[in-house]
């Protein structure tokens, strides 16, 4: 039997079942009818007995003739009065019946308009079926999950290997979902992804698979039939208007509960032809991805280029050598002083680190320092630079002395013990000297272990300063409950300080300052317009190669002798 067929005859037996519950409620509401004429008849006769027995009372006293007749009314009255009673008992009775028999007919009715309406049977579903849909569905979502994704993908680079067709895989990262896990809770984050998978599901078409990847990650995997340039084209024009289509709708905030949170995503892509393996073109999406999160304006959509491989190659190769580089004492700081601008008198000096790595020569820390976080060894090279600055502080107090420490660095369970262990070994008496920077990015990380850590760095005296603060992620509520004493300025603020909205910025970050207990730094200070541009705004210290570039400590000794 065809389904169409099958859905007629259900709606078929449920019109059948109506029409005879119609036929019965008729014959029920004739049958209470009846009941009510006959009671109404039986109380009439009672009244007029009543009546009766009243007028044969009231002479009773004086003929004594009347007495049998009114006995006899009396018995009548009593006789009215037990059919009265049960005529009322079968009419209730009658009455609940028919009020069953409507309800009866109401859900019929309604059942008989679903029926027409050919919504979906509901149907037991067996172990088998739900063993497959938990394996191949993410439970939060409801949407495909990482393993149906990479099968489907499968399939649909087998059939562009027949047809000579493209394939493309998205990979959309959600930014700072782990951090709103820790600081709202998992109930939250868990209606945060099902909103967002329901907003995105409205922008994917029938023919695009939308899935869950893995931790925050969304999958779109796109297939067009044309190779070639023509059907590169195709499906990068696709993926480019779909990510268009959800950045607009993501311009509306989340609400959840208590909670308004807006979301921003990165997206890396890369497009195959058949020949590759699954798991090689998710590998290059998510370099994609990686490329996708650093870039300039940071979440912009990124596909995938072989160079990306070769530095993910280099990166690999430098591991084992970043491990053994603290033990060979590889590592070297030169230091950057931090001047105050109305009076050009060095206040401070930031430590920077440099690696003089054998083969490539001295490399700064954009170069290395990614491999350093990934492999673990940032640990490590921290507090070798914890060690150095300790030192320095102890020989050249009051002046400040900075280090720049990654959130993943400040999260370690043994971090503070391995800081204060530099302090001690230093023979520091007062830390209150030492400044840590976290960058703007990393304060990003709203997580209860890197507040405790950065809490336990103030009960120590050590002073917190914002690095590469450009405006875009810390809030000045966020600001002051870290009790922050140095703001600094990132190079491309500025740089940009001939515009009239970085202008406006600045000036209104020293006003803040004030309110903060803060003072303003402003990096990369390297022309003589940024300088009295910067000392009109009231900033407070500057750093930056017209100030004084980066130099090795023995010039440094030299520059704090003079001052």
């Amino acid at each position: 039997m065809k389904a169409d067929d099958s859905w007629q005859a259900v709606a078929e037996q449920a019109q059948q079942r109506v029409t005879q519950l119609e036929s019965e409620l008729a014959e029920a509401l004739k049958r209470l009818s009846q009941q009510g004429s006959a009671l109404e008849s039986e109380l009439s006769r009672a009244e007029a007995a009543e009546e009766e027995v009243a007028r044969l009372a009231a002479w009773a006293d004086y003929n004594q003739e009347l007495a049998p007749a009114y006995e006899a009314s009396v018995e009548r009255i009593a006789t009215l009065e037990n059919k009265q009673r049960r005529s009322q008992e079968i009419l209730a009775g009658e009455s609940d019946q028919l009020s069953g028999m409507r309800q009866e007919l109401d859900r019929l009715r309604a059942e008989l308009d679903r029926y027409r309406a050919h919504d979906p049977l509901p149907q037991v579903e067996s172990d088998d079926n739900k063993l497959q849909r938990l394996a191949f569905q993410d439970p939060v979502t409801g949407l495909p999950n990482f393993h149906h994704a990479l099968r489907y993908l499968h399939i649909q680079l087998s059939k562009a290997a027949q047809n000579e067709g493209i394939v493309a895989l998205a990979r959309i990262d959600i930014h700072r979902l782990r951090d709103l896990n820790l600081y709202l809770g998992t109930r939250i984050s868990d209606e945060i992804l099902r909103q967002f998978s329901g907003r995105f599901q409205g922008l994917v078409e029938s023919e695009t698979m939308l899935a869950r990847g893995r931790d925050d990650e969304f999958w779109v995997v796109l297939s067009c039939p044309s190779g070639g340039p023509v059907g590169l084209r195709k499906v990068t024009d696709q993926v480019s208007h779909l990510l268009q289509r959800l950045g607009v709708a993501l311009k509306r905030p989340f609400d959840v509960g208590d909670h308004s949170v807006q979301i921003t995503v990165a997206c890396g892509v890369a497009c195959g032809q058949g020949k590759e393996e699954p798991g090689h073109l998710v590998e290059c999406a998510g370099l994609a991805l990686t490329a996708s999160k650093s870039a300039e304006p940071a979440g912009k959509l990124v596909y995938y280029q072989p160079p990306m491989q070769e530095a993910i190659r280099n990166r690999l190769a430098m591991v084992p050598l970043l491990r053994q580089a603290v033990e060979r004492e590889e590592f070297e700081l030169y230091f950057q002083p931090m001047v105050q601008l109305d009076t050009l008198q060095i206040q401070g000096v930031e430590s920077l680190l440099r690696w003089n790595q054998a083969a490539a020569g001295q490399l700064l820390p954009g170069q290395f320092i990614e491999a350093a976080l990934e492999s673990g060894a940032i640990v490590a090279i921290g507090e070798w630079v914890a060690r150095q600055v300790c030192r320095c502080s102890q020989r050249t107090q009051p002046y400040l002395w900075s280090m720049n420490l990654s959130a993943q660095e400040l999260v370690q369970a043994n971090f503070m013990r391995r800081f204060i262990r530099a302090i001690e070994a230093a023979e520091l008496d007062h830390p209150e000297f030492l400044v840590v920077e976290i960058s703007e990015s990393g304060l990003a990380n709203q997580s209860a272990r890197l507040a405790s850590a950065l809490k336990q760095l103030r009960e120590w005296g050590v002073k917190l300063a914002i690095d590469d603060f450009s405006f875009d992620s810390v809030s000045l509520r966020r600001l002051h409950e870290l009790d922050v004493s140095y703001i600094k300025l990132s190079h491309e603020v500025t740089h940009r300080l001939d515009t009239a909205l970085y202008r406006n910025l600045v000036r209104g970050a020293v006003l803040a300052a004030e309110d903060l207990n803060c003072k303003i730094v402003a990096e990369g200070v390297e022309q003589m317009e940024q300088l009295e541009c910067l000392k009109e705004l009231g900033c407070h210290w500057g750093q930056g190669h017209l100030l004084q570039p980066p130099a090795a400590i023995e010039e440094i000794w030299e520059l704090l002798a003079l001052t």
